[in-house]
């Protein structure tokens, strides 16, 4: 299965991560910067965001070759429509850019606020708008963590999202589980394969795996090493699984130090590379073929 990363432009300098002002011209620039050093290792990215700050990564994507499954961050504040229009002025303007256009992340009860009914309010909008607004047929969908794709006490609200998106993202860490150093595939494919028995193979994408590179250790015991996550990182490119591709790798940056938004320092070391875009180690990720 073919690789791409995830992409979040919060590990910038530039981005005012605590608020305060933001010089547009210099986010828009260090965007420019990651997206020209992604594109040497991989062809597919995945965002959680469509814009940041106003500033829209689909031009840099484009200019870089680089397609795009774009995420519309969900949120109930009035900021959501600007991640909207932004999504729609992407596929208008860069049609062979954006391959899926993904509504929401891990946002769905009870890991998220969110029922079925919400998500797929707004799924529906965003399909409806990009069909009338310019004329083409884009897949939209959602992602959510494999726990809620699984849990038989949703299983309503996960079927309503299965029937009416185009894209079923999952989310799946064996790091946060009983990861098996000897075969560090078999975890993320034993769960792999239980969302293709429920859900088919035309639909469902992941979206999402990754293991740090340090930081101590998950809840589960699973130590967060540099090495582990060069092993586990090659399964994954190596991977040939039932069902489609890209599989996406959390993610190709480091959280910025001063990042204090999620638990656990190891949440801050998932990056292929470091913060400021410098390598962890030698011919690591490997340059695309």
């Amino acid at each position: 299965m073919s690789m791409g990363v995830n992409y979040d432009a919060m590990h910038n300098s530039e981005y005012p991560l605590h608020g305060g002002s933001v010089d547009l011209a210099a986010l828009g620039r260090a965007i420019d910067r990651d997206f020209a050093q992604i594109s040497k290792h991989f062809k597919h990215v995945r965002t959680f965001y469509s814009s940041f700050y106003s500033v829209p990564v689909a031009p840099y994507a484009a200019k870089y070759g680089v397609k795009l499954y774009l995420g519309v961050y969900m949120t109930d504040k009035s900021w959501y429509k600007g991640q909207v229009d932004a999504a729609i002025e992407a596929v208008r303007k860069y049609p062979g850019t954006v391959l899926a256009v993904l509504v929401g992340n891990e946002n769905l009860r009870p890991n998220g606020p969110y029922t079925a009914n919400d998500i797929l309010s707004r799924v529906n909008n965003i399909r409806s708008r990009i069909r009338s607004e310019t004329g083409t047929n884009v897949p939209v969908g959602t992602v959510q963590r494999i726990s809620e794709w699984l849990n038989q006490g949703i299983s309503s609200e996960t079927s309503k999202l299965a029937n009416a998106c185009d894209i079923l993202g999952v989310n799946i860490y064996p790091f946060f589980g009983n990861y098996d150093y000897s075969n560090p595939i078999k975890p993320l494919e034993q769960q792999w394969n239980a969302m293709i028995s429920k859900y088919g193979s035309e639909k469902v994408r992941l979206t999402e795996t990754g293991y740090p590179t340090s930081g101590g250790s998950s809840p589960s015991g699973v130590r967060a090493d540099l090495s582990a996550a060069k092993s586990y990182f090659n399964a994954v490119s190596q991977w040939k699984p039932k069902g489609k591709g890209p599989a996406f790798w959390f993610s190709f940056h480091d959280r910025r130090a001063d990042d204090n938004s999620v638990p656990g320092e190891y949440e801050k070391h998932f990056g292929l590379v470091n913060a400021d875009g410098s390598a962890k180690a030698n011919n690591f990720p490997p340059l695309a073929k």
